[in-house]
Parts: structure tokens; sequence; C-alpha cells
């Protein structure tokens, strides 16, 4: 098992859920040629990615409001840092859609082009997590593992801020990464996810502490 990791997938849009995303059917000619250019190009060039780092926990406290955590030399505090109390090891991660759609020029296409590509690249992320999912439960030893992420949530549940830590931490270990973050923590490509795999009970999600029902990404009812 490698400390450090990072892997590149070939990506197969799924075609049919992409055109009924996008209303296909009651699109103009021109744009169902612009649309099938779309689906090609994301099929031949696009590639998802993940990455890693397997890491032993060397402090846990319990604060006031939430704890603290302590591994790869860097302690990260917050609200959710106390489900990861008992952890041995933990896996700071990215995943990212890929950056083969971010120089697309889309101003000489349907209006409706940059939805179509974040569509895609929607669809790209959500492949490349379950790989990542897939590929931590074995280094981490058990059929479930949930993730927290900074960022995620409730405004203030834990401030994206902290997300500088962990890409500080992918560059000190030497893990190759397509995801670049920009001074004020925006995330590049767009649709990338940053956060850190545990070994938990059953699979928890950050959707559960948050109040937005209509996001894309929700994966858990509102918790209460």
């Amino acid at each position: 098992m490698d400390n450090v990791h990072f892997e590149y997938m070939d990506f197969e849009p799924d075609v049919d859920l992409f055109k009924e995303e996008i209303h296909f059917d009651i699109l103009e000619d021109e744009a169902v040629e612009q649309v099938e250019y779309l689906i090609s190009y994301a099929r031949e060039h696009l590639k998802p990615s993940f990455g890693g780092i397997y890491l032993t926990v060397d402090d846990y406290k319990d604060l006031a409001e939430g704890a603290s955590v302590t591994f790869g030399g860097k302690t990260l505090e917050g609200l959710p840092v106390a489900k990861l109390k008992g952890a041995c090891h933990v896996a700071p991660y990215f995943v990212t859609c890929g950056t083969q759609l971010e120089d697309m020029d889309a101003s000489s296409m349907d209006f409706m082009a940059p939805f179509w590509i974040d569509v895609l690249k929607r669809q790209s992320l959500f492949f490349a997590r379950k790989k990542a999912f897939d590929y931590y439960r074995e280094v981490l030893g058990s059929k479930v593992i949930s993730s927290i992420n900074p960022g995620s949530g409730n405004v203030g549940y834990w401030p994206v801020d902290h997300l500088k830590p962990l890409f500080e931490l992918f560059d000190e270990y030497g893990c190759r990464t397509d995801v670049s973050l920009s001074p004020n923590m925006y995330m590049m490509p767009n649709k990338s996810v940053c956060g850190i795999f545990y070994a938990s009970e059953k699979e928890i999600y950050t959707c559960s502490e948050c109040r937005r029902q209509n996001c894309p990404s929700r994966r858990a009812p509102f918790a209460g």
C-alpha cells in the first residue's frame, strides 16, 4: 500500500442521464450537434482524478465545541472533527472532475453550453468520487468510510479556510493534484472536493448537517 496515491481515470459519460438533465429532446438541430460534440469531447479527453495521503492520527482532543486532531504535522479544529474520535488513521484526499474542459471556449455555442459543460463536469466528479471511496475503503481497512469536508454544510459549520492545511499536506508529501486552491479558498476546477476520509460504523454525510434542500449534490436528508 502506498502512503501517497494519485490516480487518473477514463471517463465514460452516462449519455442518457446527461441528455435527460439538459432536456435534450427539445433542443434545436444546431444545439443537438453541439451537445453531441461535447459528449464526444468529454469521452475522449476528460480525465477525472483523485488522490490522497494515508496518515496516522498523532493526537486527538475534545474541545468545548467540536475537537482538534493532529496528523502529518497539521492540527485541525472544528465541530465535524469530533467525528474522528477513535480514528487511528485518516486519509486527507481530493477528487476532481478533470481540467480538460476548463479552457473550452463556449462563446460561439448555444447560450446553454456552459450549463451542459457543468453537467458533464459534475457527472465526472461523481464518477471519480465513487472510485475514491472504493479505493480508501481498502486503504483504511473498513467496509464503511465517511468524509468530512471543509466548507460543506451550513455556513460556519466547518469554515472553508480549513482547506489550506490539507492542500499544504498534498504539497509537503508530494501528492500530485489537478486541483488548485485560490487565496480565497476557491477550488479549481469548480467541480472538485477535498476532505478527510475515515473509517466509521455507518456512512455519514456532511449533507445531514446542511439545510440546503435543493443542492444537486445532496446525499442525505437534513438530520436536524
